[in-house]
């Protein structure tokens, strides 16, 4: 074999070169070694192959062996490659896919790939060495190719203002971009590795699994789903994502390819409306019972008027010992219960008469403390905490304690193993400055009531129908279902509102607001007993539609030395006003009737008696009676049902007033 010392080799290194003259291996050598696709050269490049010469854009590998001495110098673009490629192979002995390159024969700029090593060392220093080459040209511009694509798609990838991810088949996260990391909160080295299942909420988190199964199963190539993600801090992310499964060259699994836009304010925009939507409903619902609850309450309190009137009357008449007394008295006293029935009714349906004073919240508070605590027991801590500052509203004080009792005993009942039972009061302004100004209303000024406790809580849906009369929790034989009803109509005929929150297990808290007003004078409800009547007997005209209420109350009236005049309606009643010679002194009248409001036949009434005074009787609520020109003063006002010495009493205090 040729060999020769390399000029060039660095000091100790072996010679690259063989001999001027060595003979070719064996003949089947040599036409495995002519026929090679690949070039390859041995010794001081005395053989070369066809490939090789080729390669090199030699016209034969004679040429290129008789040109090699010169070509290996020539053939590099970069001569600090070649000097490489020497350093290498002195230092290993062998260069396995050295990459270069090529400037060929014909001044074409190649790719080549050379692989060589030392076949043998001689003893004057000299080696043999054997090299193969390979055109690589083609896959450094795939290469080049892939990298320029790769750029692409990772500027894409990281730079989009969607979120995405590269996720494996076994569920990690192996690559996310920026903007996934700013919707999440993570940076992406602690992003990176984790699994879906510790960013997506657990409640979605099956949807997610099936999502995935179903591309792996070959179901789907692209799928689609709203789904919620789990911030690092803890608040939930919603994300419309789109998935798409990529495959490798065999059709295995790759990588998941997901795309996520943060869609959270949309859907805090959809909960908000639907949560309007369903306080809308509710609201409607409520309204819709509150109607049929008031019509059937206020009907019915004409029949118990005319009950509790007689039963009260026969009471009065009969002997003590007389043997139907305890009977009646039963009827007396359940015609009562059911009285308080319909004020329940009519107090949810806010058509309830109130008798308003301006009452401070703190001293009704703490009025009525020493009750409450009679009511919740000794195993609840009663604890009272009040403003500093008075807090006047214009309320009805027994249906504001009416409140308070139907929240302590829903609190005591949810406290069975004991507990605290808490009352707040403060002051509240709704609406700051700036938007009153923009928007011309003045802010608004409430007296607030916070009751809670520390009882077994409500879910969702409890709190979603609490407020519904007949709805109840409770044992059939413990609660009709109306005390909060009873309660949430109180509060909005006063013109507050009051909400609820609670949550299994935390206790419950229920905020009232009531519109606060101005100190003003006390208007205490005038005690009856002790009155004398008005010894001059005075007529009334009484104007009632309903036959069995105007009776009882003529009965009522003559009995007491009255000369009644009763009219079955309102034409009828302005008949009889009309009559010469035949003075009245007070109209007693219903409100709502047929034809014509109490107010207006008053007002046709008193044209021809200038000192005729009113006492209107009615079911319905001020506000309601407002409405059809009814002053709101509660000494004109008697509501029913009525008993005999309701009805006596207003009559007096009318005509005769202190």
């Amino acid at each position: 074999m040729d060999k020769e010392k390399s000029a060039n080799a660095p000091p100790g290194a072996a010679d690259l070169h063989g001999p001027e003259e060595a003979p070719f291996p064996e003949t089947g050598f040599k036409a495995l070694f002519d026929k090679a696709p690949i070039g390859i050269s041995k010794g001081q490049v005395r053989y070369v192959n066809a490939s090789m010469a080729e390669l090199v854009g030699a016209a034969s590998p004679q040429e290129a062996a008789a040109r090699y001495s010169d070509l290996a110098k020539q053939l590099y673009a970069d001569p600090g490659r070649r000097e490489e490629f020497i350093r290498q192979l002195a230092r290993n002995g062998e260069v396995v896919g050295f990459e270069y390159e090529a400037v060929r024969l014909d001044g074409r700029h190649r790719w080549f790939s050379m692989s060589a090593r030392i076949s043998e060392r001689c003893a004057d220093d000299t080696v043999v060495i054997d090299g193969f080459t390979a055109d690589i040209t083609e896959i450094k511009k795939m290469e080049l190719a892939l990298r320029e694509s790769e750029a692409q798609f990772k500027s894409a990838f990281d730079n989009s203002s969607i979120g995405r991810t590269m996720t494996l088949p076994d569920g990690r996260l192996n690559r996310v971009n920026k903007a996934l990391c700013r919707m999440l909160g993570y940076d992406e080295r602690t992003l990176v590795g984790k699994q879906i299942a510790d960013i997506t909420h657990p409640d979605d988190l099956p949807a997610s699994l099936e999502l995935v199964q179903s591309l792996l199963d070959g179901k789907a190539t692209v799928r689609r789903m709203t789904k919620r993600y789990l911030h690092v801090g803890g608040r939930v992310i919603w994300g419309d994502v789109s998935v798409i499964l990529i495959r490798d060259e065999m059709g295995r699994p790759s990588h998941f390819l997901t795309e996520m836009v943060d869609i959270t304010e949309q859907k805090q925009a959809e909960q908000k409306n639907l949560e309007l939507e369903r306080q809308l409903h509710q609201a409607q619902k409520m309204e819709a019972v509150g109607r049929l609850a008031g019509g059937v309450a206020h009907d019915f309190n004409n029949l118990l008027s005319i009950i509790l009137g007689y039963a009260e009357t026969m009471l009065d008449e009969l002997p003590g010992d007389h043997p139907l007394g305890d009977a009646l008295k039963e009827v007396f006293d359940a015609g009562n219960r059911a009285r308080q029935l319909t004020r329940q009714l009519l107090s949810f349906s806010r058509k309830q008469a109130l008798e308003l004073v301006h009452g401070d919240i703190n001293a009704i508070v703490t009025g009525f403390e020493k009750l409450l605590r009679r009511v919740i027991g000794e195993d609840i801590d009663l604890k009272i905490g009040l403003s500093p500052q008075p807090l006047f509203v214009k309320c009805d004080v027994s249906q504001i304690e009416q409140v308070l009792m139907n929240l302590a005993v829903n609190a005591r009942d949810a406290m069975p193993q004991g507990g605290c039972l808490t009352i707040e009061t403060s002051q509240v302004l709704l609406g700051d400055s700036r938007g009153s100004r923009e928007n011309g209303s003045a802010p608004a000024h409430f007296a607030r009531i916070v009751v809670s406790d520390t009882g077994t809580g409500m879910d969702r849906d409890t709190l979603q129908r609490l407020f519904e009369p007949f709805f109840t929790t409770k044992d059939k034989d413990h609660g009709t279902g109306l005390g909060l009803a009873t309660s949430y109509g109180i509060v909005h005929q006063h013109g507050g509102t009051i909400e609820a929150f609670s949550r299994p297990g935390q206790g419950a808290r229920f905020t009232i607001l009531l519109p606060r007003v101005g100190e003003g004078p006390v208007q205490p409800i005038a005690a009856s007993e002790g009155r004398a009547h008005g010894t001059t007997a005075a007529t009334i005209l009484i104007v009632e539609d309903d036959p069995s209420v105007r009776k009882l109350a003529i009965n009522i009236l003559s009995k007491k030395g009255y000369r009644v005049i009763g009219s079955e309606n309102v034409h009828e009643a302005l008949a009889l006003a009309a009559r010469p010679n035949e003075p009245i002194d007070l109209l007693l009248t219903d409100v709502v009737m047929p034809g014509m409001m109490g107010p207006e036949v008053y007002k046709k009434v008193a044209a021809r008696h200038p000192n005729l005074k009113v006492l209107y009787i009615s079911g319905y609520t001020y506000n309601i009676l407002a409405q059809h020109g009814v002053p709101e003063d509660d000494r004109q006002l008697l509501p029913k049902p009525f008993s005999v010495k309701a009805l006596v009493d207003k009559v007096d205090a009318v005509l005769n007033p202190a």
